[in-house]
């Protein structure tokens, strides 16, 4: 496999190509799991080659990767970093290149780690974290993160996030007699005034008129 791509050194561009050339075997046996559900997919797309520019979204992290495997051969006892790096740089390319529908495997993956991140949210909704936090739980980009919410579930991470708080100050709304604004911060919004405004344009009612209908409707 060949890989290149044009660096920017001392703040001047030069105009010079890098390449790495490797079997893709070394990221992983043929007959492994690692090599059937993420090299074969992308060694066996339509995609005769990549190009990447530092101005696309999430290709930035993709030189990235490659400036660093190229550094790393400049050092002594590289090989092992070389293939930790290599394996980043794959699931970078594996993630942004189009795959045919067909090649399910691929899929499973990502809904894997659709499925951890939002865990991740799951977990840790009640204080305040980032859309870096949610990407490194599964060690990957923020752009990565961003594409696999958009394309699994058709939200943002940050969006879900909100949803998800949202959704459980419901619940303590229904079940509980603490008031909007301690159901606010247990939720995660540091702003009761925020999470009143949010509130009301999800359910089309105030926390206060939503708690009153829920019970309501648990009243014999």
């Amino acid at each position: 496999m060949d890989i290149s791509c044009k660096t920017k050194k001392d703040e001047r561009f030069l105009e010079q190509t890098r390449n790495i050339v490797f079997s893709p075997e070394l990221l992983g046996a043929k007959s492994g799991r690692i090599y059937q559900n993420y090299i074969a997919p992308v060694i066996e797309s339509a995609a005769p080659y990549l190009l990447f520019r530092p101005s696309a979204d999430g290709q930035r992290e993709m030189l990235q990767h490659l400036l660093r495997i190229f550094r790393l051969q400049e050092t002594k006892e590289n090989e092992m970093k070389t293939v930790a790096a290599l394996l980043e740089l794959w699931q970078q390319v594996y993630l942004h290149i189009p795959l045919p529908s067909g090649q399910g495997s691929g899929d499973k993956g990502r809904r894997a780690q659709l499925q951890v991140m939002m865990q991740f949210i799951h977990a840790n909704f009640n204080r305040q974290i980032t859309l870096q936090e949610i990407a490194q739980s599964v060690h990957i980009s923020e752009s990565s993160a961003l594409q696999l919410f958009r394309r699994g579930i058709h939200l943002s991470p940050v969006a879900y996030l909100i949803q998800y708080r949202l959704k459980r100050a419901a619940d303590l709304l229904a079940s509980t007699n603490k008031t909007v604004a301690a159901i606010a911060y247990e939720s995660g919004f540091s702003d009761a005034g925020y999470f009143c405004r949010t509130f009301r344009k999800f359910y089309g009612q105030t926390a206060t008129e939503y708690r009153t209908g829920q019970a309501d409707r648990s009243a014999p």
